[in-house]
């Protein structure tokens, strides 16, 4: 039986432990990860348990031929296993972290719309979730860090290759009945929809999430995140959909998810400097209800499209 790992949060720094937890007793003997009869609702966990749940090795087929440039051409990657967030971090989670080394909370905690524990942490940036992953690895004596984008579309898909979006084909509008209604003043809370073929929440929604890599490795001024937006009027992206700020920016609808796994050279390149200078720091604060231009900073309209993930 497929097992996922659960970090503990709730305990004092240095008794953090890692612990491996079964998977859920509804699976039925003889279902694989691929089957969408595997999705499910997310099971009452505490918030301060980061879950982390094991994406099999395989072969991605990187980005949309329909999809937008920057998703174009569609190339072969070869995925070894990894690890990665059954949810996105919670603020609950980011939490812990601040208590235990005194980093500045997150831009909008506390803020209507964003001090729910169990909703995504938003408003940090490419830094901040770069710490956070250093500080979970130290505890935890485990190689914690972001994912690389390779990973994340090749989590999201959940098994489905060639997928538009964790569940298939069907668009976001006709999975979600009450689409409408969802995402009006902030991000819902995580778990809040069924799981993908391989067990992990709110891929391709909710907000967006940094990502290893930096979007433009020639110039360095980007940073790479992908997933959907609650700010955005096409609020969930496909799987292929890219994005990209500068790593200091702190958007409301930007937050992370952990990977585990180990390092190659041009991950451990991507984490030098994981501190960004403290002057700096609340000074690239974006409002939560103001639109963002390519640049991020204020806009009349969405953000170009160069620039934002697909979203169908």
């Amino acid at each position: 039986e497929e097992a996922h790992v659960a970090v503990d949060l709730s305990r004092p720094a240095a008794a953090v432990e890692c612990i491996r937890v079964f998977a859920e007793s509804d699976r039925q003997p003889g279902q694989r990860n691929r089957s969408r009869s595997l999705l499910r609702r997310a099971p009452s966990r505490s918030d301060d348990r980061a879950q982390m749940v094991e994406i099999p090795s395989g072969l991605l087929f990187l980005g949309s031929a329909s999809g937008r440039d920057d998703e174009r051409p569609v190339r072969s990657v070869a995925m070894a296993s990894f690890r990665l967030g059954r949810t996105q971090v919670t603020n609950a989670q980011y939490d812990r972290f601040v208590a235990a080394t005194g980093q500045e909370p997150a831009a909008f905690r506390g803020q209507p719309g964003f001090a729910t524990p169990d909703q995504p942490v938003v408003g940090v940036s490419w830094f901040d979730a770069a710490a956070f992953c250093a500080w979970l690895s130290t505890e935890t004596g485990r190689p914690i860090r972001l994912p690389t984008e390779a990973e994340w579309e090749w989590a999201a898909r959940g098994g489905l290759a060639g997928a538009s979006h964790p569940w298939g084909d069907l668009s976001a509008s006709a999975r979600y009945p009450d689409y409408d209604s969802l995402w009006i003043s902030g991000p819902e809370r995580v778990g809040l929809h069924l799981s993908n073929g391989y067990g992990l929440y709110e891929m391709c929604e909710n907000v967006h999430e940094w990502c290893k890599d930096w979007y433009d490795p020639e110039t360095r001024s980007r940073r790479a995140s992908r997933g959907g937006s609650w700010r955005h009027q096409l609020k969930v992206s496909t799987c292929s959909g890219r994005s990209s700020i500068p790593p200091d920016l702190r958007y409301a609808d930007y937050g992370f998810r952990v990977a585990e796994g180990p390092l190659d050279e041009g991950s451990k390149e991507s984490l030098i400097g994981t501190a960004a200078p403290r002057s700096r720091r609340r000074g690239n604060v974006a409002s939560p209800a103001s639109p963002r231009s390519r640049d991020g900073g204020p806009s009349l309209g969405m953000p170009r499209a160069s620039r934002t993930p697909s979203a169908r």
